[in-house]
């Protein structure tokens, strides 16, 4: 199961013994240098990929590999390693809906804010 971006689209691929069983491009051509949030959902023909937000591209037909012991970040076989940054990880245990999917990959209009009080400064953005 494999969820990568580059600078030119979004995409998910679920391998079951070296055959692909899926790959799905979701979510439009992120900027360069710009954050993105990307989700895959995967469960025995129910596969979809999203990004930004975006309505996620979906497959109904992909056997999924059983026996998985292993998650690698940055990495995908036969493409280049990560050329950027990991902001944030998040791992469920189940296939959520499309609908969450779409939610939890939204961009977010709110922007950080660090407020240090013994020391008068502080932060907004990133």
């Amino acid at each position: 199961i494999s969820l990568f971006a580059s600078a030119n689209f979004v995409a998910g691929q679920v391998l079951t013994g070296g055959a692909s069983q899926a790959f799905l491009q979701g979510g439009g051509s992120p900027a360069n240098n710009t954050p993105i949030k990307v989700a895959i959902g995967y469960a025995t023909n129910d596969v979809a990929v999203t990004a930004a937000g975006g309505a996620p591209a979906t497959d109904t037909v992909a056997t999924i590999p059983t026996g998985l012991n292993q998650l690698s970040i940055g990495s995908f076989v036969g493409f280049s390693l990560l050329n950027g940054h990991v902001r944030e990880i998040a791992y469920f245990n189940t296939r959520l809906p499309n609908a969450q999917l779409e939610a939890l990959t939204a961009p977010s209009l709110a922007l950080p804010l660090d407020l240090n009080f013994v020391t008068p400064s502080y932060t907004v953005g990133y």
